[in-house]
């Protein structure tokens, strides 16, 4: 009879070994998936940061100050939908010759996922840009894409006083700003979204 309880209870302790080593093993899986979907958010951010930055920093390039250098953004509540700006670029194949070159930033929807237990759309920014080196605009063109994971993106203009603006006359910054959610994503997660701004000096000539 004692060895029948004996048994019973080796069993009993080997299911609650066996039970927190399952447990360990879970936990230890889910936060390797947390950790690689805010690795993956935080090299999408990146990514499109430096393209941002990049971009934006040629607005106005080698432009006459009384020269249109952007169309104001088109709006859809709180994000932007599509914003033009122009500079003008050195013609490769003639050195000394420019051509006037428009940026459009095109954002899309993609797909709506569930986050927690809200519907959450998400979009993906479209990069193009085409050239008039004859007087005549060739067709867009694209150039990159964002992740498909953004849920924010938005434009800004502001004047000298740094207040917002609809006048694209009057802009002498922009700012820009959006939020992306890892590809990975689990609703188990702390963190949700990724967010990045950064307002960009108008070029002045």
């Amino acid at each position: 009879m004692i060895s029948i309880f004996d048994n019973l209870t080796a069993v009993m302790i080997f299911g609650v070994v066996l039970l927190i080593l399952v447990a360990v093993q879970s936990r230890s899986l889910e936060m390797n998936n947390e950790l690689l979907s805010t690795y993956s958010g935080k090299v999408a951010s990146l990514d499109l940061a430096m393209l941002l930055e990049n971009d934006l920093d040629n607005l106005g390039r080698d432009l006459a100050p009384d020269t249109v250098l952007m169309i104001a953004p088109t709006q859809d509540g709180a994000i932007t939908r599509d914003f033009v700006f122009n500079l003008a670029l050195e013609q490769t194949s003639s050195p000394g010759d420019m051509m006037s070159v428009q940026r459009r930033y095109r954002l899309i929807d993609d797909s709506i996922i569930t986050v927690d237990t809200s519907n959450v759309q998400t979009y993906q920014l479209i990069r193009e840009e085409r050239i008039d080196s004859t007087g005549i605009f060739s067709a867009w063109t694209e150039k990159w894409a964002s992740t498909q994971m953004l849920t924010y993106f938005n434009i800004t203009m502001k004047d000298d006083q740094f207040l917002n603006t609809i006048n694209a006359d009057s802009a002498k910054y922009v700012r820009v700003a959006f939020a992306v959610l890892p590809a990975y994503h689990q609703d188990s997660q702390f963190i949700k979204e990724m967010s990045w701004n950064t307002t960009i000096n108008v070029r002045p000539y």
